[in-house]
């Protein structure tokens, strides 16, 4: 069996919640091919669903390593580092994720949530400000954010939306709270609506 079907067996435990059978397909797909960062990534998700939180901490630096200038990955461990108490360690890691993509709503959102549980709420309103200015530019159709009407459309990469189109398929099947964070611009119209939500409620606590 090959490493990528590993992956999908993975995947389809993950769904019905069965994290140690999802971790024993992630391993096997590991130790076939071991340079393929979402399979770290998924299986720093079934630790940290077996709370195994350090363990999971490391699978995740592991995708990061191989893949350090994907903004998905920052944010993905930003939520693994404040659900260990360092939260500190996770809005370094989402401010790197913004770096990389300063269209990241949900990052700016989440970004601005702990900032606001560390006392910084003039940076968390300007975070909640910034996300609802992302969320207001996004075709509701697509997720993506629309051009300027008078800006010349990008010319398309075919490739690169084929490698995009392949990469969604390999993220699709994540449940549960992880769903909130692990997410990269190309699925954000799957969370849209709980981006709005959240942060409207969010915003409202804010003093």
């Amino acid at each position: 069996m090959t490493a990528f079907k590993q992956f999908e067996l993975g995947k389809k435990h993950m769904l019905d919640g069965s994290y140690k059978l999802a971790l024993q397909h992630f391993d096997k797909a590991i130790k076939k091919q071991s340079d393929v960062a979402d399979f770290h990534s998924e299986r720093g998700v079934a630790l940290f669903h077996l709370n195994r939180k350090e363990d999971a901490l490391a699978a995740l630096n592991k995708a990061l390593m191989l893949e350090p200038d994907n903004p998905y990955r920052y944010s993905s461990r930003a939520f693994i580092k404040d659900s260990m108490g360092d939260t500190e360690g996770a809005i370094q890691d989402y401010l790197k994720c913004i770096k990389i993509d300063p269209e990241d709503a949900i990052a700016f959102n989440n970004l601005g949530m702990l900032e606001e549980k560390m006392g910084r709420k003039t940076s968390a309103k300007k975070r909640f400000k910034r996300a609802d200015e992302l969320i207001s530019l996004m075709d509701p159709e697509s997720g993506q954010i629309k051009f300027a009407p008078d800006e010349t459309e990008k010319p398309r990469n075919i490739q690169k939306e084929i490698n995009e189109e392949k990469k969604q398929d390999i993220e699709k099947g994540i449940t549960g709270i992880m769903l909130d964070v692990f997410r990269n611009k190309n699925t954000r119209k799957e969370f849209l609506e709980f981006v709005k939500s959240g942060m409207k409620g969010k915003k409202n606590d804010i003093s």
